[in-house]
């Protein structure tokens, strides 16, 4: 049996994005989404992961984690974009429209 490891990603209450909840993928794979001034709790395998957030085509770029067995990361997701960019930010700035910051 292998390791297992919390991950928690948190969201602030910004404007951009608000009414919408940014989805969550581990490993590729769709494990859950975080809306505005929320968390989303996540059991995730110990060992490497790789986490990334989306909002239809737009996303973050993937983070990669080694998480030990009975570890607990935060990471909080982010749109630092806000307004005045989104037209760049959803198109030219697709691959980097959310940020993942590690706490």
């Amino acid at each position: 049996m292998t390791g297992r490891a919390t991950l928690i990603l948190r969201r602030g209450g910004g404007y951009a994005d608000r009414m919408r909840a940014y989805r969550i993928l581990i490993d590729g794979a769709d494990a859950g989404e975080v809306r505005r001034n929320d968390r989303v709790v996540l059991d995730v395998p110990a060992g490497p992961v790789t986490v990334q957030a989306r909002i239809d085509w737009a996303r973050s770029k993937p983070m990669q984690l080694t998480l030990g067995d009975g570890e607990e990361a935060e990471i909080e997701v982010s749109n630092t974009h806000g307004a005045i960019l989104a037209v760049w930010a959803i198109t030219f700035g697709m691959n980097n429209y959310l940020t993942l910051t590690r706490k």
